[in-house]
């Protein structure tokens, strides 16, 4: 999976929080589990009152994370994932594009099998641009479809 450098977390951190502070507020009553970064959603989602969990590559600078510290776990996304626990939404937001094509099922089968409502979004590359993985090319929208309840 690829890492990316501190700068580039401290900048989507500012992004993402904007965003979260805008949707949250209408997923209140849902508990999300997601890729993390550094916990911009999880922790508008916590501030809003929902049970978070997040699950994230051992690259994660930790001690700056926005959520409590037990309410991470460090995971290797390309391989699947048990949190022992269900959740009414599982979000994962460009983690996807960074895995390998042949782990793709095995990402989506983790994000499925922890919740029936699944919000991805993952970045899809302009056409000639650098593309990370099949992945991202593919789409993993109509995968996570074909899964069902």
């Amino acid at each position: 999976m690829h890492a990316c450098d501190v700068n580039f977390y401290r900048s989507l951190a500012s992004l993402a929080v904007r965003s979260a502070e805008q949707v949250v507020p209408l997923l209140t009553s849902l508990l999300p589990i997601t890729s993390v970064g550094q916990g911009a959603w999880l922790s508008i989602c916590r501030t809003a009152g929902a049970c978070v969990i997040g699950a994230d590559g051992p690259y994660v600078d930790q001690p700056h994370l926005m959520i409590d510290a037990q309410r991470f776990r460090t995971a290797d996304l390309g391989y699947p994932i048990d949190l022992e626990r269900r959740a009414d939404l599982v979000q994962s937001l460009e983690a996807g594009e960074h895995l390998p094509a042949d782990r793709a099922d095995d990402f989506i089968d983790t994000l499925t099998v922890h919740s029936p409502l699944v919000r991805s979004r993952q970045r899809f590359p302009a056409k000639g641009a650098n593309i990370r993985s099949a992945s991202s090319r593919q789409g993993l929208g109509p995968r996570c479809e074909q899964r069902g309840p």
